[in-house]
């Protein structure tokens, strides 16, 4: 117990290093699908690298902060942004009417939740994943619209630092909302595990 105080100690909050984590992934994700330039293999594969890379360094993270999560993490997240991915696909086939602002977080939010049933074997509380990740894909519309319409107007054209910086915006503006789930629930069980070794005073 200890030796796992002091390196809690020596790390950074969660929620900080999950958006750091989440966003550096996500900037190299912006990248790699510009790089494929549309070639739908090219783009299947890209997706389905960089949500590898996001998974891993999602995984990596939570085993730094004692959350034994299995490899199973990464697939899962290299797999849901891979049905993300099919459903913009998709969404392209048909004239815009303002759906797809609708579908995409209701679909994000649904990926997620399939993660909560990863979490809630080490977690008590694990609930508060869904409630903040609901909230981050409830404003994710209004963040990935702010963010595209700055970096154009610095930019100026649709480059691969543009979609990059984007990536990046988008993905600390979720990480941050579930850094922050993650920080409420390791909260929780650091209480219950100091609750449980507390030692007994006799009346």
């Amino acid at each position: 117990m200890t030796s796992q105080a002091n390196t809690d100690a020596k790390l950074p909050p969660i929620w900080l290093s999950w958006t750091l984590i989440t966003a550096v992934g996500a900037a190299i994700f912006g990248a790699l699908l510009t790089l494929a330039q549309g070639e739908s293999r090219a783009l299947f594969l890209c997706v389905l690298i960089g949500g590898l890379i996001v998974g891993w360094l999602e995984w990596r993270t939570l085993r730094l902060y004692h959350i034994p999560m299995g490899m199973v993490w990464c697939g899962g997240k290299a797999g849901m942004m891979l049905c993300l991915f099919g459903l913009v696909m998709v969404g392209m086939q048909f004239p815009f009417d303002g759906s797809a602002l609708v579908i995409l977080p209701i679909c994000g939010f649904a990926l997620d939740g399939a993660r909560w049933l990863l979490l809630r074997s080490h977690f008590h509380q694990a609930g508060r994943w869904l409630s903040f990740c609901a909230l981050g894909w409830l404003l994710e519309v209004l963040v990935f619209y702010a963010a595209a319409m700055l970096t154009f107007n610095l930019m100026n054209n649709f480059s691969v630092p543009f979609f990059a910086i984007n990536g990046a915006i988008n993905g600390a503006w979720m990480g941050f909302c579930r850094g922050i789930a993650l920080t409420k629930m390791l909260g929780d069980r650091h209480q219950r595990t100091a609750a449980t070794f507390a030692p007994t005073v006799s009346p």
